[in-house]
């Protein structure tokens, strides 16, 4: 029977760390030699982790949003470059 060992950080409920170190892993095990099958499991697990963190750091914008503590930073971009981009038929 395997034993799942826990790290203090993942016991304490430090989830976004652990799913940090979790990708850092699996991108790791990319760079192995894997069977095709293997390969599969540990990209589709990196590409759950990745859409994870998507939707964790929208519900903590969210909740900056509804606390009031939404920082909303100006950035200078060019809108023609970007319908250029977006919209290449042109």
């Amino acid at each position: 029977m395997l034993k799942t060992v826990r790290s203090p950080a993942y016991r304490r409920g430090d989830r976004k760390r652990n799913n940090h170190f979790d990708l850092i892993i699996t991108s790791y095990l990319l760079d192995t030699d894997l069977t095709p099958i293997q390969r599969d499991w540990v990209q589709t697990m990196q590409d759950c982790g990745d859409n994870l963190l998507v939707v964790i750091n929208d519900i903590l914008d969210f909740s900056k949003i509804e606390s009031g503590n939404l920082v909303i930073e100006a950035q200078i971009f060019y809108l023609r470059d970007w319908v250029l981009i977006l919209n290449p038929l042109r």
